[in-house]
């Protein structure tokens, strides 16, 4: 999907409603979220930020995950507190596959909670627009799969 995400106050729900929460699967909006992947991956490069990772293979995971052709990726979000969620990111190529998670503060949300309406922040495609757009939950077997993945982490 091509097509410019812009969202107004009025265009998206204040939060998205889950009774607990739950792994949901982007069923389109892949390009655009490796775009965010994109821009953090690009940024830890710059300040040398993934040099003090515990384990920089994550890093070089996500990397991979950024440049992919996005019809070969399967994303995993749970949200597990205000602007905060679990990501897991499957990607299958003909050279290989890559599976790997992190904890994805989503900090354009959280700053449209206080930004006045006109503010360019409204404007940029943030993880939970792309939840809210195109999330539904996965088969029941991958779920179990992400939920066993998580509490191994």
């Amino acid at each position: 999907m091509n097509e410019q995400m812009t969202l107004t106050p009025t265009d998206r729900p204040a939060s998205i409603e889950q009774p607990e929460p739950c792994w949901m699967e982007l069923r389109d909006g892949q390009a655009e979220m490796q775009k965010i992947i994109h821009l953090l991956v690009d940024f830890d490069e710059r300040t040398g930020r993934f040099k003090r990772f515990e384990d920089q293979s994550s890093h070089w995971m996500r990397k991979a995950v950024s440049v992919c052709n996005p019809k070969d990726l399967r994303i995993f979000a749970k949200r597990t507190a205000e602007w905060v969620y679990l990501v897991s990111v499957h990607a299958l190529t003909n050279a290989g596959s890559v599976r790997t998670s992190w904890v994805h503060e989503d900090g354009i949300r959280m700053e449209r909670d206080s930004a006045p309406a006109d503010h360019p922040v409204h404007t940029i495609v943030c993880l939970t627009d792309l939840v809210e757009r195109y999330g539904q939950p996965p088969e029941e077997q991958v779920r179990e799969e992400l939920e066993a993945d998580s509490l191994k982490a």
